[in-house]
């Protein structure tokens, strides 16, 4: 047996090894990578076949996300920005405008609108965010909102006619072809921007269309965010760089390697733009003037017999603080330390007031430093006519003005009579002008109603209270006048009573400082017209 064994052993061809890829009986991952690239090249084909159809859809998706994530992310961005920002607007942009890039139009409710001629453009570039820029023109008090009919679609259903000024919305930009309507309407007093040339594809081609879309002494005002700067930028003050200017570097090298991914999902945001730099290359400006801002650092001191009640996170996420530190770097004064001494908050909780002592200083001179916070706010001037008349100045006006009285302890009088007034806290003086004016006299008016007067600071030596000044003539009937005399309203505690005073006693009969101011600026504007 075991010899047969062997010889039939013997007789068996040898099997060849089976070479690695054959060993599973089918060439699997042959056929795998075969299959990528056919797909890869198909995809590619297809792509080059109908290329301008999916860039329009892909630019789609892109405009529809980052509407989306703009929508929840714009108020954080505001808070950062709206210090510098409502300084800059207020007082710089006037005349007939065209803003490149509002977004969402954040910036509309900074503008003074006495300032602003008659026409608005704002150049909006993703239609997703055309809706809530026109809800933010009109609480900003624009008379009317008008679609470009060449750009935006559904425009003919979507215009409304009304007063103005008027604000035009256009689809479009100008680092291309700059659109019709654009260029119809030009030239321009002013061109403004908010954190918009980071994300034009072609900055220079949108800064020359600005230049020659402004008439001649034209300006054009912007705030941005650029490439981390270093020291050769000598809008920074030195002191900025006397430690850790390898952050600096650093952060810049950040930004460089971040900006590829940042744009595909920030609305081609790119973080490493040296706007600056294009601006002082730039020829055709008269002058070119910006301020590179930076945080400086500020210590908090703040008792445990207050941090016991409020912490220290919650005193340094008051909205009036964070304004204050950030407009620190506009000014030359120089802040090292705050010490807080006392936090007043609401019922509810909320802080309402923070008093504190500064190590403050201008240039190399101490200067006091003792600051009451608390926040702006806003006073109308209501006036309520019975048939429509000349206006007349003040002192000869016979019709009546609006007035709350209510006792106030620190004054103290119990029957103090004032402009209807309220503090200024989601950051709009129309919106809280209306609410407040409801609410304290049950009379309703409309946010295009209201004449902006400008504002003024009552006591700006210890307290940063700006006061947004508001009047609103209202033609009533000698009913609805007699049914406003000596009305109950307000909150439960406020205890207020309206009172009915004629304009042309108004400044005998009060001396509240908002009423007083109101009505001179008034009558200045009066003297104008």
């Amino acid at each position: 047996m075991t010899s047969e064994k062997t010889q039939a052993q013997a007789q068996a061809p040898a099997t060849p090894p089976q070479p690695s890829g054959q060993r599973d009986g089918y060439p699997w991952r042959r056929v795998l990578f075969g299959c990528s690239v056919v797909l890869l090249c198909w995809g590619i084909g297809l792509y080059r076949e109908y290329q301008e159809t999916a860039d329009l859809r892909i630019k789609q998706v892109q405009d529809w996300a980052f509407a989306k994530i703009w929508t929840h992310a714009s108020g954080s961005c505001a808070e950062r920005v709206d210090p510098y920002r409502r300084p800059l607007w207020s007082e710089q942009i006037r005349g007939n405008v065209l803003e490149i890039g509002p977004g969402l139009g954040e910036s509309l409710l900074q503008l003074s609108r006495k300032k602003l001629g008659s026409r608005y453009v704002a150049l909006e570039p993703n239609p997703y965010l055309h809706e809530a820029l026109a809800e933010n023109a009109k609480k900003a008090g624009f008379g009317s909102i008008h679609y470009d009919l060449l750009t935006c679609p559904n425009a003919a259903e979507l215009n409304t006619g009304g007063e103005t000024p008027v604000l035009s919305i256009v689809n479009g930009t100008l680092d291309g072809m700059v659109p019709q309507y654009v260029r119809d309407h030009a030239p321009y007093d002013t061109v403004v921007s908010s954190l918009v040339l980071c994300s034009v594809d072609n900055p220079q081609a949108t800064l020359d269309s600005i230049l020659e879309l402004l008439v001649p002494g034209g300006r054009f005002v912007f705030i941005e965010h650029v490439r981390h700067t270093d020291e050769m930028d000598l809008s920074v003050d030195a002191s900025v760089y006397a430690s850790g200017s390898f952050n600096i570097k650093a952060w810049g090298w950040m930004q460089e390697l971040l900006t590829p991914i940042w744009s595909l999902v920030g609305g081609n945001c790119h973080l490493n733009r040296r706007t600056a730099q294009l601006l002082d290359d730039m020829k055709g400006w008269s002058s070119v003037r910006y301020t590179t801002l930076s945080k400086r650092s500020i210590s908090i001191e703040c008792p445990t017999t207050i941090s016991s009640v409020h912490s220290l996170r919650q005193i340094q996420q008051f909205p009036p603080l964070k304004a204050w530190l950030q407009s620190l770097d506009q000014q030359p004064i120089s802040v090292t330390k705050l010490s807080i001494q006392s936090v007043d908050a609401f019922k509810s909780g909320k802080i309402g007031f923070i008093k504190f002592a500064t190590d403050a200083h201008c240039g190399d001179r101490r200067i006091p430093g003792i600051v009451f916070l608390r926040g702006g706010s806003i006073a109308v001037l209501l006036i309520l006519r019975t048939h429509k008349k000349p206006r007349v100045a003040s002192y000869l006006d016979p019709d009546y003005c609006v007035m709350v009285e209510q006792p106030r302890v620190a004054v103290p009088d119990s029957k103090l009579q004032e402009l209807p007034a309220g503090m200024l806290d989601d950051g709009v003086g129309v919106s809280t002008a209306v609410r407040e004016i409801l609410e304290e006299t049950g009379i309703r008016v409309e946010g295009g109603d209201l004449v902006d007067l400008g504002s003024a600071y009552p006591s700006p030596g210890a307290c940063d209270e700006e006061v947004g000044l508001y009047a609103c003539e209202k033609y009533v009937t000698e009913e609805e006048l007699e049914r406003v005399k000596d009305r109950l309203g307000g909150l439960s505690d406020e205890l207020i009573t309206v009172r009915l005073v004629r304009v042309c006693d108004l400044w005998r009969q009060t001396s509240d400082m908002k009423a007083l101011a109101a009505l001179y600026l008034w009558d200045r504007q009066s003297n104008e017209i």
